[in-house]
């Protein structure tokens, strides 16, 4: 599936012909910066936290280009969106389990009914929880994320004339979306 979207050797990719002020970033890359970027993307948790990384790599286009770009270029199961759905099944089959259609001749007993029941609850409880874990993560990340971009951008603009100290300040940007990879 992503084959096809991939640049091939030389050449510019379907989703980088859609997406030309991607494209342009991306050429406008050294090749180890574009491979680290790329890595980057396809490992990817959240597209604002590639928009930032983007960004503190030079990239001036806007978010939405950058995050259909992404979509195109490396498709993702959406496991929130999957876990959401796995929870609204275990509900209906819970309450399916609860209700019972027929008299008491029913195949299944009271005993496994009840039994069954709580083992569902009790995954249903897990998927709820796991799903409020993923947002507060995503969420977290994002909020850190965003606040680190921004106070970058203050320090280079506070120190748009010193070449030292913005030379000083790349290179801690560097090391700090090393780290974040790292961490990942």
């Amino acid at each position: 599936m992503p084959g096809a979207l991939f640049a091939p050797p030389g050449g510019v990719g379907l989703a980088e012909q859609k997406f030309p002020e991607v494209a342009a970033f991306l050429s406008s890359l050294g090749n180890a910066q574009r491979e680290r970027f790329l890595d980057n993307c396809e490992a990817r948790d959240s597209p604002y936290i590639i928009w930032l990384y983007a960004s503190a790599m030079g990239y001036e286009g806007g978010f939405l280009p950058l995050e259909a770009w992404l979509h195109q270029r490396y498709p993702q199961l959406d496991r929130r969106k999957m876990l959401e759905a796995e929870a609204i099944q275990l509900e209906a089959d819970i309450a399916r389990l609860r209700n019972p259609i027929g008299d008491s001749t029913d195949a299944m007993g009271a005993v496994d009914r009840h039994r069954n029941i709580a083992s569902l609850t009790k995954e249903f409880r897990a998927h709820l929880s796991e799903i409020d874990k993923m947002s507060r993560v995503v969420d977290r990340r994002g909020l850190i994320l965003s606040g680190a971009d921004r106070l970058m951008r203050v320090f280079q603009d506070m120190f748009a004339d010193d070449e030292g100290m913005n030379a000083a300040l790349e290179k801690g940007y560097e090391v700090f979306w090393s780290q974040v990879n790292e961490e990942r």
